[in-house]
């Protein structure tokens, strides 16, 4: 299934900031990308984000701490870690300060489509849960409709 959402890259390395984004504009996403984590957080708190890529190396704020402080502003956000450098330490702290995933470099890009789809797919199904519990949540992710002329 295809997905509609808003999508920010944090990487302090252009070019592979600029691979990732580039793959995930051509599956259809909109995306932002940046090189710190200064800019990370006020991007995040200018744009609304269904879904963060954040690289665990970056300079001035670490991508755990990253990581922390935009769960604090936004606990629902979901986030996903991309390192170059893993480590079962790193994983698990990671995931200890709910991070949806864990992605080890290099990866293709149908691992990172594929990856991307997942944590699409459970923020969808938590905003649908929300809704139907009446809990105001707002929507960040939509299912991509092919263009026809049917309605």
């Amino acid at each position: 299934m295809l997905y509609k959402a808003n999508i920010l890259v944090v990487d302090d390395d252009r070019s592979l900031c600029e691979g990732i984004a580039t793959v995930l504009i051509n599956a259809g996403y909109s995306v932002d990308k940046v090189h710190s984590g200064k800019e990370a957080l006020a991007m995040v708190n200018k744009n609304k984000y269904a879904l963060v890529l954040v690289d665990l190396m970056l300079p001035g704020i670490s991508g755990i701490e990253l990581l922390q402080q935009i769960k604090k502003q936004n606990p629902n956000i979901t986030i996903i870690m991309i390192t170059g450098y893993p480590s079962i330490k790193t994983a698990v702290e990671a995931i200890k300060f709910s991070a949806f995933d864990y992605l080890p470099k290099p990866f293709t890009p149908d691992e990172l489509r594929s990856l991307v789809a997942r944590a699409l797919e459970r923020r969808l199904a938590y905003e649908e849960i929300a809704q139907q519990s009446g809990i105001s949540e707002e929507k960040l992710v939509e299912i991509s409709k092919p263009n026809s002329s049917s309605s």
